[in-house]
């Protein structure tokens, strides 16, 4: 069981791989700084880790996203404020690239269809609309 310790999760979300490895990402108010962003991991004997706050700040978002490859590195994606934001972790999960990436075109307007996958080698792919008078469909590679 995976207790987050949080009086109000605002976003979550899972990924699970073949081999039964998985990440959860999900948003917690931290009033009245923001909200934050936690990470645990279930290995493959079926437990989750400490929960962890990858990007280590408050920011003012509400929604996340998550991929994982079947090596066991993944991805967290969140909106905040408007703009598309990423880390990426190694393969057991003890370290996350730090500062988070902004994707470029992302700060265009309100994003929505929020999209993310990885691939067998990693590379994450985070594909979304952004609407500023019509919808224009953005994607980036995250390496």
């Amino acid at each position: 069981m995976l207790d987050s310790q949080a009086t109000a999760v605002t976003s979550l979300d899972v990924a699970v791989n073949a081999k039964g490895q998985a990440v959860v990402a999900w948003t917690q108010e931290q009033v009245p700084t923001g909200s934050n962003i936690w990470t645990s991991r279930m290995g493959e004997d079926g437990g989750f880790g400490i929960a962890t706050n990858p990007a280590g700040f408050f920011f003012f978002g509400n929604t996340v996203w998550t991929a994982i490859d079947p090596n066991g590195a993944a991805l967290v994606v969140w909106e905040a404020a408007n703009v598309l934001q990423g880390m990426r972790s190694n393969r057991t999960g003890d370290s996350w690239t730090t500062p988070p990436t902004k994707f470029v075109g992302a700060e265009l307007g309100s994003e929505d269809r929020v999209s993310i996958a990885m691939n067998a080698s990693g590379d994450g792919v985070v594909v979304w609309r952004a609407w500023i008078g019509r919808g224009l469909v953005l994607a980036v590679i995250f390496r």
